[in-house]
């Protein structure tokens, strides 16, 4: 067998990337000379076709970038340079597309560049272009270019970066959603897609860790954000007084490196929050900007800056965790502990009402510093949009195919939970098993939504079905098994903790709707017509409602309305999930509406909302919304379960006989001046009652009390 030569290899090997690299991914070698990729093989695209392409991407690009200038930014985004054309213009054109650009003031600092960068760059319009005389180093460049900015926040970003079009709009959403935050960082990934950093560790010995660096970055434990001990400089915002406050970046350190991690140390001391947000994405071609060898060039400040950074920082160092023990800890190491909840499906709080109150449920454990967990254990189901809208806050989702079962996600991690709430009958009946075998330290909630077997008894003595009431008795069994095998059970009402209490179940507590209510002006209901009806058509009470208020109200009310040569009520109907038999039953009357985003568009123009719900459990969200849009509701004693109001009297129709309703309606429909002294009531009670505030002190107490009670026990033992 013939040996073929090492110089022969060679050879070959060049005239493969000859070949490769004039094809398809010719088109990218002007970014990164280091990017291709095939399976485990990487190679370089060979030098005269990266600057080939280079120059012609240079030449293409750089009479086609612009920005207006802005009078009165919000951001000030500042880019050091040195050199690297190619890559600025790169950062730039991404920079174009983003979200909220219209909001931005561009400054770009050239550090001492000895390419194209100050001839291209300075006559690019709506640009601050400053130019060193000398270079000053990556810290002092930005320094000196932040005593330019006029925003309210400024973002510091590397040059040698892409942008996603959310990038500076995550940011922004971060601040916006808590007034304690001082420092936000993206997720970068490098341009083979593998994760370059999901926020930083540091250890007492001050050296730093990207937490899952070359990992997975779409895996569930890189996008949630989180309190981090620091942020990279590569992208991160902070308000520019807060920036100035603390004097900058501190300018013993030097060119670059540690200048990030001290800063997110100071933002701390000053008693602000610093977090990693994952859904704030870009590219970063680390080393383009500062080389990739510790022993050369700026690289090797990281080693002399450490230093700094250890005898500074070395009282606050000691607390942290020793190094390399524990990562998964030391990345969310600031949480009060961890909560697992596992629900059926991942909250859409747009489209039902049960959505919204998990999740804020979920935003209260969070605002009291836990990490929540969520599995939507129906299908495991990464339903974007979604996902995304708990990541952003703070929620550690567990999707495939990352994860597949519940047995497989807490083999892994089930002794790390302080608390496990299980909720829905079906599916706590499924995971309380693999609970109770990997979460044996946990303290266990069931938390109903609604009792299950209240719910279908009380169908079945609407529907008369034989296999309704053995459905009941299942669901009977299955809960008070389950609520035999927790340490708490949570019901949303006074009503169904009572009945509760007559079975003699221990343990039960009652966390009722949670709601976010706008200030109530005055509504003038004579300016309004008409009245409407909203639910999520997955839950099947919502369904019966409308069929009863189509098929047999509604044909009552017009034979009253004719009889008393009253004009008609239109009834709407809205809400997701809607059957397509519904659409049949428009009519002059009845119009079908559908989803609607904002559900203060079903409330805005009625005089009424509708609830003749026939049997369900627990307390009703539709109530609860209709109330906080100061609308009363004309509802079934199933609807006003649990509601302890004076209009009850008015507004509650105790039948279920349709011409009661009809009459009910008129009477209710044409007293504007009872409207309005109800709709003050209704919004006042449901403030005092479902409000946010409200409802997390309650939770705080729970939570607490739980703890106290295992406490003593564990003591007693």
């Amino acid at each position: 067998m013939k040996i073929i030569s090492k110089k022969k290899i060679k050879k070959i090997k060049k005239s493969i990337l000859k070949i490769f690299s004039t094809s398809f991914y010719a088109k990218k070698a002007y970014i990164d000379r280091d990017i291709l990729r095939f399976y485990i093989i990487k190679i370089k695209i060979p030098n005269f076709i990266f600057q080939k392409y280079k120059k012609k991407y240079i030449k293409e690009n750089s009479d086609k970038i612009k920005f207006l200038i802005q009078e009165s930014p919000v951001y000030s985004i500042v880019i050091p340079v040195y050199n690297n054309i190619h890559l600025t213009l790169k950062c730039l054109k991404s920079l174009t597309k983003i979200n909220l650009i219209e909001k931005c003031e561009i400054i770009i600092i050239s550090d001492g560049s000895s390419d194209e960068s100050d001839e291209i760059l300075d006559k690019i319009p709506g640009i601050k272009y400053i130019k060193n005389e000398k270079n000053l180093g990556f810290i002092r460049s930005c320094n000196k270019a932040s005593e330019f900015s006029r925003g309210e926040y400024i973002v510091f970003l590397n040059n040698d970066t892409v942008l996603d079009k959310d990038w500076l709009s995550e940011l922004a959403k971060t601040f916006e959603g808590s007034s304690n935050i001082g420092l936000v960082g993206s997720k970068l990934v490098y341009p083979d897609k593998r994760l370059q950093e999901a926020g930083g560790i540091v250890w007492s010995n001050g050296s730093a860790w990207n937490w899952m660096r070359k990992k997975d970055p779409s895996h569930p434990s890189a996008n949630f954000m989180r309190d981090v001990d620091y942020v990279t400089g590569a992208s991160l915002m902070i308000s520019r007084t807060l920036f100035e406050a603390l004097g900058r970046f501190d300018s013993r350190y030097q060119h670059s490196y540690y200048e990030d991690t001290d800063l997110a140390m100071s933002v701390r001391k000053a008693g602000y929050r610093v977090v990693y947000q994952p859904t704030s994405q870009l590219i970063h071609y680390e080393g383009a900007s500062s080389g990739r060898d510790p022993k050369k060039g700026a690289k090797r400040y990281q080693v002399i800056n450490r230093e700094i950074f250890v005898e500074k920082w070395k009282n606050e160092l000691s607390l942290h965790h020793k190094y390399g023990k524990n990562p998964l800890k030391a990345s969310d190491r600031q949480v009060r502990g961890n909560i697992l909840i596992i629900d059926s499906v991942t909250p859409t709080p747009d489209r039902d009402s049960g959505s919204i109150d998990m999740y804020n449920l979920i935003k209260i454990l969070i605002d009291l510093n836990f990490r929540v967990h969520f599995i939507p254990s129906d299908n495991f189901y990464n339903d974007k949009n979604y996902v995304k809208n708990l990541q952003r806050i703070g929620v550690n989702c567990i999707y495939y195919p990352y994860y597949s079962s519940v047995d497989q996600y807490l083999k892994k991690t089930g002794d790390i939970f302080e608390y496990v709430i299980l909720c829905r009958k079906k599916y706590a009946k499924r995971a309380i098993d693999y609970v109770k075998k990997y979460c044996k330290n946990s303290i266990l909630i069931f938390y109903t939504v609604d009792l299950h077997f209240l719910r279908d008894l009380r169908r079945y003595k609407i529907e008369n079905n034989d296999l309704l009431y053995e459905k009941a008795k299942s669901s009977f069994y299955s809960e008070m098994k389950i609520i035999d095998s927790v340490d708490c059970t949570i019901v949303l009402s006074k009503k169904e903790k009572s009945i509760l209490n007559v079975l003699r179940k221990k343990n039960v507590s009652t966390i009722p709707l949670i709601r976010k209510f706008d200030i109530l002006e005055g509504v003038n209901f004579s300016d309004r017509n008409g009245v409407s009806f909203i639910g999520g058509y997955n839950h099947l009470p919502n369904v019966d409602a409308v069929n009863f208020m189509v098929h047999e109200i509604w044909p009552e009310l017009r034979k009253l309305l004719d009889a008393k040569g009253l004009p008609p009520i239109v009834l709407n109907i809205y809400g997701a999930d809607m059957p397509k038999e519904f659409m049949e039953f428009e009519a002059d009357d009845i119009v079908v509406h559908g989803y609607i985003e904002n559900a203060e568009d079903a409330f805005r123009n009625v005089r009424l909302s509708m609830a003749p719900l026939r049997y369900g459990a627990g307390l009703k969200g539709k109530l609860a919304t209709s109330f906080g849009y100061g609308v009363p509701v004309l509802g079934s004693r199933i609807a006003y379960e649990g509601v302890d109001i004076k209009s009850r009297s008015v507004l509650c129709v105790n039948s279920m006989n349709a011409t009661d309703y009809a009459m009910a309606l008129v009477r209710v429909y044409y007293d504007v001046d009872a409207l309005s002294r109800m709709s003050t009531e209704l919004y006042e009670y449901a403030k005092n009652n479902y409000s946010y505030d409200t409802v997390k002190d309650q939770v705080e107490i729970l939570f607490s009390d739980l703890k106290k009670r295992r406490n003593s026990v564990a003591s007693e033992n």
